[in-house]
């Protein structure tokens, strides 16, 4: 159940931001193969927890990532430890859901494009130990 939930999240991060161009990443290696995504460009996979649940966490840096950043994110609460998405062109607002992303340790969205105001949300991430969200 936590694979297709994984997949199905990635797949709309995915294609959320490809600007409907597929090819528009710069690096878009594995993405919607049957490869395991730890095995997809900008994914890092981690130890595996006790209860069997491998953790990651998505370093998409300078990507050519355009569009927005799906609010379904908040379903890999249990898995996502970091996000790295700076130096692309993601022009939505923040989703709200991210504030459920409680094992997230970094944030890292600046020098995008991003919208609207910074979800009140953010401040329930109690293990985040960095945040940039600038420019």
């Amino acid at each position: 159940e936590n694979f297709m939930i994984k997949r199905f999240v990635l797949a709309l991060l995915y294609l959320s931001t490809t600007n409907n161009n597929p090819s528009q990443w710069r690096n878009n290696t594995g993405w919607m193969t049957f490869d395991s995504e730890c095995s997809w460009a900008g994914i890092l996979c981690n130890e595996t927890y006790g209860d069997g649940v491998e953790m990651i966490s998505l370093h998409l840096n300078g990507n050519n990532l355009y569009g927005t950043i799906p609010p379904e994110i908040s379903l890999l609460a249990e898995v996502i430890t970091g996000i790295e998405l700076y130096n692309n062109s993601i022009s939505s607002s923040i989703p709200s859901e991210i504030g459920l992303l409680t094992k997230l340790t970094y944030l890292n969205i600046y020098k995008n494009a991003i919208k609207g105001v910074i979800p009140t949300e953010i401040g329930l991430l109690s293990e985040l130990d960095g945040l940039s969200l600038g420019g």
